[in-house]
């Protein structure tokens, strides 16, 4: 997750959350609150997450840190 400053005037005024978003085997999905949430393209979380969703996010897990952050959107 990035937390992001928003500024108006030189100060502070809001303080934004943004899960990572990550594009691996033809699921779109974050991480948040430390689980993967699948997103529809609309950006919607899906209704579903089926089997082969947790197949496809096993395999991206289970790479290296450095080749992960190349599937993030």
């Amino acid at each position: 997750m990035k937390t992001r400053r928003l500024y108006q005037n030189g100060e502070c005024v809001a303080l934004v959350t943004l899960a990572d978003i990550y594009v691996y085997e033809g699921f779109r999905f974050e991480i948040s609150y430390g689980r993967p949430q699948k997103i529809r393209k609309d950006g919607e979380p899906a209704q579903r997450e089926g089997r082969k969703f947790w197949d496809a996010y096993y395999a991206w897990q289970s790479l290296p840190p450095v080749e992960r952050e190349k599937y993030r959107v």
